[in-house]
């Protein structure tokens, strides 16, 4: 009876610590936080409208019910033509969004450059959410290149917080990476011979050994180009997304899980199956 009632008691205590272990594990691949990153976001080049893209304005109601969804990325071209009225009907436009946003302006968005920093702000800046870090460099000015200041400025914030950080994640508009990682952009306007990524933001970047996600937005305007891009390597990964050319309109939902890992989902704008991002 003793010997039954200890192997009752042992089997009892392995049946607890399954549970704990199943429950952490559940707990561990919970949601944490979302966010989206919508590039390209004026839509077709063949249209002259001052508004959003129209299929991108009819997910917003879907964006707002997630209660997890806590802010937004609009990676470059937000206007075609950056005047005061389109700008004035852009951010009419995004009242209708819950969360905050920020943006990482374009080629187009630029062309009137102290009319966007007037309304805008300064483009360079960073946050932090829950052990994440969240920037948005200036790589315009010299044509796609991250000026060493800014590269400095990274290395000392990450140095900082090097023992917290957990996911580091960089929004552009150009693909800054190109001459790294080949891909078809919707433009090469104003991009340099000298851009800088292999040769200094690369290293930058590697050597904070945590998991790094860039993300640019100038892709997916034709309806013949490339609308997502997709590339892990080492602890970086490069991903490219947008919409316009009616398609493969997409932007992407990125979830950050308990455990800090993150997951893709890609949203389809005409409501076509675009697989999962390791499909591309």
């Amino acid at each position: 009876m003793f010997l039954s009632n200890k192997r009752t008691k042992i089997i009892g205590l392995g049946l607890v610590l399954l549970l704990l272990v199943i429950g952490f594990w559940i707990y561990s691949k919970q949601r944490s936080y979302s966010f989206f990153v919508a590039g390209h976001v004026y839509g077709s080049p063949l249209e002259e409208s001052p508004r959003l893209y129209s299929p991108f304005l009819e997910t917003f109601d879907d964006l707002n019910s997630d209660e997890l969804m806590v802010h937004g990325f609009l990676t470059g071209d937000i206007v075609k033509n950056p005047n005061e009225e389109s700008w004035t009907q852009v951010d009419k436009d995004l009242e209708g969004l819950k969360m905050p946003l920020d943006f990482a302006p374009g080629n187009h968005d630029l062309k009137d450059y102290d009319l966007y920093t007037e309304r805008y702000g300064p483009i360079g800046r960073y946050f932090f959410l829950e052990n994440d870090l969240f920037l948005i460099p200036e790589v315009q000015v010299d044509g796609w290149v991250i000026s060493k200041n800014q590269i400095t400025f990274f290395q000392n914030l990450v140095e900082r917080n090097q023992d917290w950080i957990e996911n580091i994640f960089v929004f552009v508009h150009q693909a800054i990476y190109i001459d790294y990682m080949h891909l078809s952009p919707n433009s090469f306007e104003g991009k340099t011979d000298a851009i800088n990524f292999k040769s200094e933001v690369l290293p930058a970047l590697e050597e904070t050994n945590k998991p790094t996600y860039i993300f640019s937005g100038d892709v997916g305007a034709f309806d013949w180009g490339m609308s997502i891009f997709h590339e892990p390597m080492d602890n970086i990964t490069y991903v490219a997304s947008g919409m316009g050319g009616g398609v493969a309109d997409n932007y992407l939902i990125i979830d950050v899980l308990n455990d800090k890992t993150v997951e893709f989902r890609i949203v389809s704008l005409q409501e076509a199956d675009l697989g999962e991002i390791d499909d591309y």
